[in-house]
């Protein structure tokens, strides 16, 4: 019996935990949005970084000799900061992960959301400027950032 109960034990210890950390668990997480196109000149290349209040835009391009890799930064109110947090929910990434649709096939575009969480990142990756139900507010309030970026 002693041997049971000590090997149900290491069992439980010894198996892997599924746990998604995320917005909510006090963890750091890295929100990050970005674009490509493939055929394209000048910048086609561009990734929204959100850090804390930090916001950072770079854009980068299949040539780099003509046009240099360019980063602008704003600084997000708390209150905004904390709602894109709360809005780029771990479960709901989840949900869509991985890619949807071809993204920038012929030359469509393509878009990308994910999350850097310590030890994880989610990401979904689908046709540019597509909307994925459950992570649509946060790709419009994305969108709406960028804008923001001369």
């Amino acid at each position: 019996m002693r041997t049971l109960v000590s090997l149900s034990v290491m069992l439980l210890l010894a198996a892997p935990t599924c746990s998604v950390n995320g917005p909510g668990t006090g963890d750091p997480v890295t929100i990050v949005h970005g674009t490509s196109f493939g055929m394209c000149g000048g910048y086609c290349r561009s990734e929204l970084e959100i850090d804390g209040t930090t916001a950072r835009l770079t854009a980068t391009s299949w040539d780099s000799i003509k046009y240099p890799r360019r980063t602008q930064t704003l600084q997000l109110s708390e209150a905004e900061a904390r709602r894109l947090r709360d809005l780029a929910n771990a479960k709901d990434l989840l949900a869509v992960e991985g890619t949807h649709g071809c993204p920038d096939c012929a030359d469509g575009g393509a878009e990308w959301v994910a999350i850097q969480m310590p030890g994880r990142t989610i990401e979904a990756r689908y046709d540019f400027r597509a909307n994925l139900e459950p992570i649509e507010d946060l790709q419009q309030r994305l969108r709406a950032l960028r804008e923001r970026f001369q």
